[in-house]
């Protein structure tokens, strides 16, 4: 590391403290390697695209940070004033579509695995396959250390228009952008003892957390495999879904939070549930936070009372309350809330975690490139829990659930996401029921347990009730035929009293 081409140091984030445990904790897992892929299509410049990216790293301090931990009482982060950019770039024209598609789904995946020296900047990966005269694949890898969501439309309009004013000879006009380590002193500032009073009440009675798992995680699941489902809400679902919201003046994000705490409810059999949950991290107070990019999303706890005698709306609206309650105090580190709780240090604070993704990748896509269109854009990353629910907001609203196969079964995982898109449907079907009478199970399920696992009709004997019982007190008359209580009568004391 040359001493001259550092630009600032500064501490790490709560969450950043964390990922960086967990990624050198579990070397070679993968774990926290984001990944954004896309397809490109069109007359693209791959020189002007590449220095496109270019202008972006040197625009944003986070993009050009490296991590340094050894020997030192704190990890800090450290600002390099030239990172350059590194575009590998492949040829597959030549191969036969099959096997370019074969080989193409085997390269993103196994550049969604590879591990990044946290030490050498930049914490990202560029890869552009070409396919054929007008197309390519472009695969961009890149640390959760480095960014949130939040951060991916901002970065990918810059680079776009960065790319269209050097293909067209003009000078792009971006807004500056305010650096990440003013956010980091940002934190710094704020009151942590006006915090923890808050998630002491928040946190009371809770020793365990919820688990659905069909076993128990353990501290070392970091190294499981994880594998991913999909479950899309159906576009009329989701705008009612939106309607019911805005009529009763919820967020999507509280909507569907309710339907996961009222799933874990009945899937655990607990009145109180404990999940972990997402939180966007930016405070409104520091001018410009909407465009700078860095890590600032934050991991903490969700305790709901799931009361079945409740009807939903009410419900739902303390939740939005308690929910408004906890912005203030989003930049608690999730290790100052262990001790607040009564759950052993050797178990996990939650094994749940929900995420709502409402950031607009998609219209960030749409940029004014010139001759490029955007297609078959795919994200994809994992954390370090056994479970990962996200919903990712859009005309249709769908759920990613990240799993470690270890813990669930696949067909454990389908159900969970049948029974997420059921109770969502029930909202809608009367806002006003009583949580309790909300209906999970899916139409097939129930045909299951009310017809196929009731058949239990069977052929009467031909002989009357009198002759059937005269033939059991002949072969067995010792044996009890009727028990009430403390009285016994056996097969032939019956038949007496029938004879009377």
């Amino acid at each position: 590391m040359k001493l001259g081409n550092i630009e600032d140091i500064y501490e790490l984030s709560p969450l950043q403290q964390g990922m960086l445990f967990h990624s050198l904790y579990a070397p070679d897992s993968g774990v926290y390697v984001e990944q954004l892929s896309c397809e490109l299509s069109g007359d693209l410049d791959v020189e002007r695209f590449e220095a496109a990216w270019q202008r972006v790293i040197d625009r944003h301090t986070a993009l050009r940070s490296s991590f340094s931990w050894a020997e030192l009482e704190k990890p800090l982060q450290i600002v390099h004033r030239q990172v350059p950019v590194r575009l590998q770039q492949l040829d597959w024209c030549g191969l036969p579509s099959d096997e370019r598609e074969a080989r193409l789904e085997r390269f993103v995946e196994e550049a969604s695995t590879q591990d990044f020296d946290l030490a050498s900047a930049p914490l990202m990966r560029f890869s552009l396959i070409r396919l054929g005269q007008r197309t390519h694949h472009f695969v961009w890898c890149f640390h959760h250390l480095l960014m949130d969501g939040w951060c991916l439309p901002i970065i990918l309009r810059e680079l776009f228009a960065l790319y269209d004013s050097l293909v067209k000879g003009f000078e792009a006009r971006l807004e500056p952008s305010r650096p990440y380590g003013d956010y980091i002193g940002w934190l710094q500032e704020q009151d942590l003892e006006q915090a923890r009073a808050y998630w002491l009440r928040s946190l009371q009675g809770f020793s365990a957390p919820t688990s659905i798992a069909e076993t128990h995680s353990s501290n070392g699941a970091a190294q499981d495999a994880y594998q991913r489902h999909h479950a899309v809400v159906s576009q009329p679902m989701t705008a009612g879904l939106q309607k019911l919201a805005r009529e009763q003046q919820l967020t999507m994000q509280v909507v569907v939070q309710g339907a996961l705490a009222i799933l874990l409810s009945r899937y655990s059999g607990e009145r109180e549930v404990l999940f972990g949950t997402t939180v966007s991290g930016r405070p409104p107070e520091l001018r410009g936070v909407e465009r700078i990019v860095g890590l600032f999303i934050n991991t903490l706890p969700v305790c709901i009372e799931v009361d079945p005698q409740r009807t939903l709306i009410s419900w739902l609206q303390e939740l939005h309350s308690r929910q408004l309650e906890m912005r203030q105090f989003e930049y608690t580190p999730l290790v100052e809330l262990r001790g607040l709780t009564k759950i052993p240090q050797e178990m996990p604070l939650f094994d749940t975690i929900f995420v709502f993704e409402n950031y607009p990748v998609g219209t960030a896509l749409e940029g004014p490139a010139v001759d490029v269109r955007i297609a078959k854009v795919r994200s994809q990353g994992r954390t370090n829990f056994p479970l990962s629910i996200a919903a990712v907001s859009g005309e249709q609203l769908a759920f990613r659930l990240t799993y470690q196969t270890r813990l669930f079964r696949s067909d454990r995982i389908a159900r969970i996401g049948e029974h997420l898109l059921m109770l969502l449907r029930g909202f809608l079907q009367n806002p006003q029921r009583r949580i309790g009478r909300l209906p999970m199970l899916t139409p097939v399920e129930r045909r299951q347990l009310l017809t196929d696992w009731n058949a239990s009709a069977a052929e009467l004997p031909a002989a009357g009730l009198c002759e059937l019982l005269q033939r059991r007190a002949e072969s067995e008359g010792q044996r009890p035929a009727l028990i009430f209580g403390q009285r016994v009568l056996s097969y032939a004391q019956l038949q007496a009293r029938v004879n009377r």
